[in-house]
């Protein structure tokens, strides 16, 4: 039906007469209709060649202002700055003039007067705004203030129908989870969950499960902020919409960064490369967990002050560890600095109360409290974090050493039944460099290296439709896919399941469907 409108709507535009009156208007529904189908970049193009033959300085505004959203989006701020600077004719109209202000200062990272604003009772302009002051409470870490601003711009834009609903619901959500506030819930609420067999808007669907990674992530669900992930990804290339692949790209490589899967780590960076993007934070992240000593302070000097940030305070809580076991005093007092503002903005959120708690346990302090509060916050890898360094602290300390090891224990087992792999070999080597030995250590959860169950969520897919039938070539139409990528899936999975053909593979995969209906028809299976 869009893409129907646009045609229309551009046919019209190209019979009205240059010189006719109502020849701006038909060009300005014509951006619209572009920006509502997607179609960005043929509605910059457009909107170029319409800025080119009018000089009126309304037409010019309205223009500008139908690009904004996007680029607002996608952090295309330079551009946006471009789009919106200067000083507007003083004829154009004082609400669009307001939305350009709003514009502005969310390209510059400032804020506008919002009684003004508010004076002009126009809402786009008052949304805009508040998109504004809460981007700059949310560079700040002041999540409370974030939070209140987000609110009210998204309010208004979810009751006009504005473009940047949908971006601002994210940004919400995320804040409030800074908050403490993980509601998984908020997802289904707003139509889709980023599960494709959900309804709601295919456009958001990738934004939904990108949000699912990220809260899934700050709840320390490993896997299933794996997942959503990768189901982002694979939606953005549904859609052709890869708004948030920079983002999903990093949550895999957070989860492979817990899990020691450093390979992993490496794959998403030389992806996101390709796209145009280097991750500078998850480079530092690699670097740091590799051992680089100077890693910690460009983890810290990344965090500070970044656009939009989630899990902030784990981040800093992690190179204020490193700097302190590698004796980096001005990296440890800056990442504890940068946490103390986080805790002045942020009282009684017991998980930034506590990594703030975390980073003055490791100057000298007592780390108890840290644990106290952190047992509070639905932040399992925090807590598993200040339990790991409490255990540490107190190992030198010989009439304490029972309470040391009973910390690592359970830290040991957070980090395990959390999948975080990575970090619970660090803790076991803590204890056996302290002499401390266990003759069983609990079961980490880990993907198997053979077998059905080894494979991805992506491998058991290709797996399903070669199994099938399918060609590389048609598995990769199906799966929006190239065909070196199935080809290097299903050589992954030959791997795996210790077979040679595709032959071999419909058989494994006919036989465990078998196998699998006559368990459910035995008696008791429900």
């Amino acid at each position: 039906m869009v893409v129907t409108s646009v045609l229309l709507i551009r046919q019209a535009f190209q019979l009205t007469p240059v010189q006719a009156p109502e020849r701006a208007v038909v060009g300005q529904e014509v951006v619209a209709y572009l920006v509502l189908a997607r179609h960005h970049e043929e509605a910059r193009s457009f909107a170029d060649e319409l800025l080119a033959e009018t000089s009126t300085p309304e037409v010019v505004a309205g223009v500008r202002l139908l690009l904004a959203p996007r680029l607002w989006e996608t952090g295309d701020l330079a551009e946006l700055a471009a789009r919106t600077g200067g000083e507007p004719d003083p004829t154009v109209p004082a609400p669009l003039r307001a939305r350009l202000a709003g514009y502005r200062a969310l390209a510059e990272g400032s804020s506008v007067d919002l009684d003004q604003v508010r004076a002009l009772g126009d809402q786009i302009a008052l949304s805009v705004a508040d998109t504004a002051a809460a981007e700059l409470a949310e560079r700040a870490a002041d999540y409370p203030t974030a939070r209140e601003h987000y609110a009210r711009a998204l309010e208004i834009a979810e009751a006009i129908g504005y473009p940047t609903r949908h971006q601002l619901r994210i940004r919400a959500t995320v804040v409030r989870a800074q908050l403490d506030d993980i509601d998984l819930g908020a997802l289904d609420r707003y139509g889709s969950s980023g599960d494709r067999r959900l309804p709601g808007d295919s456009w958001q669907a990738p934004g939904m499960a990108w949000l699912r990674s990220c809260l899934d992530l700050g709840a320390g669900r490993l896997d299933a902020a794996r997942e959503a992930a990768d189901t982002a990804l694979r939606l953005m290339a549904e859609v052709q919409d890869h708004l948030f692949e920079f983002e999903a790209r990093q949550v895999l490589a957070m989860v492979a960064l817990y899990r020691g899967e450093l390979a992993a780590v490496r794959a998403q960076l030389a992806a996101a490369e390709r796209g145009g993007e280097r991750l500078p934070l998850v480079r530092a992240l690699l670097a740091d967990g590799q051992g680089d000593p100077g890693a910690a302070a460009t983890v810290v000097d990344l965090t500070l002050g970044a656009r939009h940030l989630a899990w902030r305070e784990e981040l800093l809580v992690g190179a204020a560890c490193s700097a302190h076991h590698a004796g980096d005093r001005p990296t440890l007092r800056a990442a504890t600095a940068a946490l103390d503002r986080l805790a002045a903005h942020c009282p009684g959120v017991a998980s930034i109360q506590g990594a703030a708690a975390l980073a003055h346990g490791l100057t000298g302090g007592d780390l108890g409290p840290s644990v106290a509060l952190l047992r509070t916050a639905p932040r399992p890898l925090l807590l598993a974090r200040a339990e790991e360094e409490h255990g540490r602290q107190l190992l030198a300390d010989a009439d304490r050493r029972s309470i040391a090891v009973a910390a690592l224990d359970r830290a040991r087992d957070g980090y395990a039944a959390l999948g975080a792999s990575a970090a619970a070999i660090r803790v076991q080597r803590v204890m056996h460099a302290a002499g401390v030995r266990r003759r069983r250590w609990s079961a980490m959860p880990a993907r198997p290296e053979s077998g059905w169950d080894a494979l991805t969520g992506m491998e058991r897919r290709v797996a399903l439709l070669i199994a099938d039938g399918h060609t590389n070539r048609s598995a990769a139409a199906e799966l929006v896919l190239s065909t070196s990528t199935i080809a290097t899936h299903l050589r992954s999975v030959f791997s795996k399941l210790g077979v040679n053909s595709r032959v071999q593979l419909a058989r494994l995969v006919l036989r465990g469907a078998a196998d699998k209906a006559e368990d459910e028809q035995r008696p008791g299976h429900r």
